[in-house]
């Protein structure tokens, strides 16, 4: 029972109505809650599909974190740039 119940929210948080509302956190907490859930193939691939989703997610921050530091660098260097042009 504690198997469907689990399936049930993973499969109605998943679903493609849905998806775009998902965050990190409801993927975590999916996670925690179905560790506790006795093993079963069909709950072995939901959280497999949740592992998945939070691999991605976890790429893709570190992604933004890395143009948004090259961001930062360029709009420093344009700074540091435009004050020797001015100096010169």
């Amino acid at each position: 029972m504690q198997q469907c119940k689990w399936l049930d929210e993973v499969h109605s948080s998943l679903k493609p109505d849905t998806l775009s509302s998902v965050d990190v956190n409801l993927v975590r907490r999916l996670i925690q809650t179905g560790v506790g859930v006795v093993s079963h193939p069909s709950c072995e691939r939901a959280m497999s599909e949740l592992q998945q989703l939070l691999t991605a997610s976890d790429t893709c921050e570190q992604k933004a974190l890395k143009c948004l530091k090259a961001r930062s660098d360029t709009n420093l260097l344009v700074k540091l740039l435009s004050g020797l042009a001015i100096t010169d």
